[in-house]
């Protein structure tokens, strides 16, 4: 199974056609660098990827 990021908010959808956290149906396979976030408060690169919910991200979306 290929995993499919999301194109506006660089969540990862594991299955279906439309991403669960903004409910955009604009995905692609073509990302790269799986980003797992446990702890938006202290993360840096979350805040630097404007990301405040917990969950799996992808830091390149082409």
């Amino acid at each position: 199974m290929r995993l499919k990021a999301c194109k506006s908010c660089r969540a990862i959808v594991i299955e279906g056609d439309k991403c669960s956290r903004c409910g955009s149906t604009q995905l692609t396979h073509n990302w790269d660098v799986l980003f797992i976030l446990l702890d938006s408060d202290r993360s840096e690169l979350a805040k630097r990827l404007d990301v405040d919910t917990e969950g799996a991200y992808a830091l390149l979306v082409k």
